[in-house]
């Protein structure tokens, strides 16, 4: 049916279970809206897709001339007495809002029941029909929908898990041995680990400080041509340096061997300033 009216699907993961606990996974659904053919009354509700949901109903004709219908009543399934396919099952959810059970006409035994709702007439009941030895079928369709939350929650962790390896390379053997040497937390409580350095660190990054002040000097011509933004600037740095996301370089620093100066590009416009951004250091 969905494929047939090219309705839009939306991926679902819905265990249903039916009868003796089997069970089928739905893994779409559409959102539609039926209308009676009757009165003015839709249903929009939720349907989940399956390849079938039964075998044709009921399991062969029904012969119904016997029936005594009362005339001119509107039946909700002209047809009801003819095997075919179950294009969809509305939930009981819905079946308060659509029966009227208190209007119902009771045929004579062993007869259904007919029960008025604003689809039509509806029948409910056996069909009073004796079986042939061997060949009685007597089918209800009972299903419950579930979210498989286990199944859903298995998914996601296999998705999140971190896939193992066991052949590093030289270089991540390394830092994996740094990272577990060196890793300390200091008087402030903060965790400290040294950084990975190449054999010829030196060479790759050259002259770290003049770069560093290239851009600084850069920046600061920026901020001159806007006080607005340099006041905000700086009002920004003053809130890290108060937080001790920072700290000053001491004269000594300059001197130090492992001393690398990174160039400063902040990354924020001064929109994004006002909202308290985050500015690239």
């Amino acid at each position: 049916m969905a494929q047939l009216l090219r309705l839009k699907r939306s991926k679902a993961n819905i265990l249903i279970q039916g009868i003796g606990t089997q069970s089928q996974n739905a893994r779409e659904s559409i959102h539609a809206k039926v209308r009676s053919r009757k009165e003015n009354f839709p249903v929009s509700a939720e349907f989940l897709i399956l390849p079938r949901i039964t075998p044709e109903l009921p399991a062969s004709d029904i012969p119904i001339d016997h029936w005594k219908l009362p005339p001119n009543i509107f039946m909700a399934d002209p047809q009801f007495h003819k095997r075919a396919p179950i294009d969809m099952i509305l939930g009981i959810e819905h079946f308060c809002s659509f029966s009227q059970t208190a209007n119902r006409i009771n045929l004579p035994k062993p007869l259904p029941t007919l029960v008025d709702s604003v689809f039509g007439w509806l029948v409910s009941g056996t069909a009073g029909i004796n079986p042939l030895p061997g060949k009685y079928s007597n089918r209800s369709i009972v299903a419950v929908s579930l979210f498989n939350l286990e199944e859903s929650v298995e998914r996601f962790w296999k998705v999140e898990e971190l896939q193992t390896r066991s052949n590093y390379s030289l270089e991540e053997k390394q830092c994996e041995e740094l990272f577990s040497t060196t890793t300390s937390r200091n008087a402030e409580g903060r965790y400290m680990v040294r950084l990975p350095r190449k054999p010829n660190f030196d060479e790759l990054v050259g002259h770290s400080k003049s770069m560093a002040l290239h851009r600084f000097n850069l920046l600061e011509r920026r901020l001159d041509r806007n006080p607005e933004l340099k006041e905000e600037y700086h009002k920004f740095m003053a809130e890290y340096l108060s937080l001790g996301h920072m700290r000053r370089a001491q004269a000594d620093d300059d001197h130090h061997p492992d001393a690398y100066y990174l160039p400063h590009h902040p990354g924020c416009e001064r929109s994004e300033f006002n909202d308290k951004g985050t500015s690239c250091l």
